[in-house]
């Protein structure tokens, strides 16, 4: 019996102690939301930056009209956007760009530089873009008459995306000169076809920080400076013995996309952009303005070595294809930025190649020097056979090729990572661009700004 009473009253006093326990761990619970709540708040005012792009009815998404803060990988750059989604310098006076590129009487040359982060100026001041460059430089020769330069560049921005914006928005502000410059986007994986008309091409993964990074600050921020220290850290060596494990699925993903290559398509194949760029040239010419295409180079380190096995095996070199590639994984890359997209690429063209020339009867050693740490925005194309498209065109048309590459693959420490280019460069890209422009303008003199260019 006294056991019995003994085991009731512990019972009877077990259960408040677990309705104790609940009570504190929900209190626990709440503190640490409440907290997260908190930071998150901090996060978003301290933290203004990255949230420029927004949802596009007709070009999937745009820079936002107004948006005023910072983004950058290497550096944390201000951007500023004005009224009409154009980026423009910090210190400019209006935004309201709008009122500026209706008016017709009496208005100053206009130039518009379409293109994607390389023309908007990925991590370099608005101010040090070559699209503000190439304004500066065509002020000296413009005279009383002036110039004004749109640089409309969008981050992500493919062929596909350009004819679009420029039928739709461009045009209707009555350039007298735009140029175009789109690269890289058309060359990332799409591992589906697009519905008819959708223009978004990344993968949507990315796993689940990255998605709940879309929407909180806080994790976005701490993800941010979790890259910066994944970058930092894992370098050379060291990071091939920590990383090359069969157990690790990044790693594995991408054997297979190695494996199953041939099936994979880029975003806007070379028969879509050679066909988008005709009718942007067409669409220009008819809306009375003249057209620069502009083809800038590539990290030479990066980039150089797989076009130069690209183009030996079209040749049927494959011998010289493979000393050829074996540059990219020999060079040591820590220096660069984690965002190194050509992994995939260079292990395929490296397997091809050494097949070819009877150095091994598989597709080899697969090896990923890259420390990017996701499979967003692969490239599994190589330029040069874009550009070989941007010449047909520019011939068919009578229209100007600016091709920068060989100037600019002279100059690997131009580049911030695979495709980005610093100060200098940009400086560049306008000192090369500023002549082609003012010839253009100053082709007819009587010819008033908006009217049709000269027949070529």
């Amino acid at each position: 019996m006294d056991e019995r009473v003994s085991s009731a009253a512990s019972d009877s006093s077990a259960a408040p102690r677990r309705r104790s326990l609940w009570r504190r761990a929900a209190f626990s619970v709440a503190v640490f939301v409440v907290a997260l709540g908190g930071l998150e708040v901090v996060a978003r005012v301290v933290r203004d930056d990255d949230a420029f792009l927004v949802p596009d009815p007709r070009l999937g998404y745009a820079n936002e009209p107004g948006f005023d803060g910072r983004f950058g990988v290497t550096t944390r750059t201000r951007v500023r956007i004005d009224a009409s989604g154009f980026r423009v310098p910090v210190d400019e006076r209006s935004s309201e760009t709008s009122g500026n590129v209706t008016r017709e009487d009496q208005r100053p040359w206009r130039i518009v530089c379409l293109g994607d982060s390389c023309t908007f100026g990925f991590d370099v001041e608005a101010r040090e873009a070559y699209p503000e460059l190439l304004e500066a430089r065509l002020q000296e020769k413009a005279g009383a008459r002036g110039v004004e330069v749109f640089n409309a560049g969008v981050i992500g921005y493919s062929t596909r995306h350009g004819r679009r914006l420029l039928e739709e928005r461009i045009l209707p502000l009555r350039p007298d000169v735009v140029t175009i410059a789109y690269n890289v986007a058309n060359r990332v994986i799409r591992l589906e076809n697009p519905a008819p008309g959708e223009l978004a091409h990344e993968r949507t993964g990315g796993g689940p920080i990255v998605r709940l990074a879309r929407y909180s600050e806080l994790v976005d921020w701490a993800y941010d400076l979790g890259l910066r220290w994944f970058s930092s850290r894992h370098r050379g060596g060291e990071w091939l013995a920590s990383y090359d494990r069969n157990d690790d699925p990044l790693f594995v993903e991408k054997q297979r996309m190695v494996a199953e290559f041939d099936r994979l398509q880029p975003f806007v194949p070379v028969a879509e952009h050679e066909a988008a760029l005709d009718a942007m040239v067409r669409a220009a010419r008819a809306a009375g303005a003249d057209v620069v295409l502009v083809s800038f180079g590539e990290n030479p380190r990066l980039g150089g070595p797989l076009e130069e096995a690209d183009a030996r095996l079209d040749a049927d070199e494959p011998a010289a294809a493979a000393t050829a590639i074996e540059a990219y994984f020999d060079d040591d890359k820590s220096d660069l930025s984690y965002q190194n997209n050509l992994d995939i690429l260079a292990n395929h063209l490296r397997g091809v190649a050494r097949r070819e020339a009877g150095l091994e009867s598989g597709r080899g050693e697969l090896r990923f020097p890259s420390r990017r740490p996701t499979l967003q925005g692969i490239v599994i194309r190589t330029q040069r056979r874009y550009v070989a498209a941007a010449d047909r065109v520019a011939a068919r048309h009578g229209a100007r090729h600016l091709d920068l590459r060989e100037s600019m693959n002279e100059q690997p420490r131009w580049f911030l990572d695979f495709v980005h280019f610093g100060t200098k460069a940009h400086a560049h890209v306008a000192e090369r661009l500023a002549p082609v422009v003012a010839e253009m303008l100053s082709m007819d003199e009587s010819r008033q700004p908006g009217g049709a260019p000269a027949d070529r």
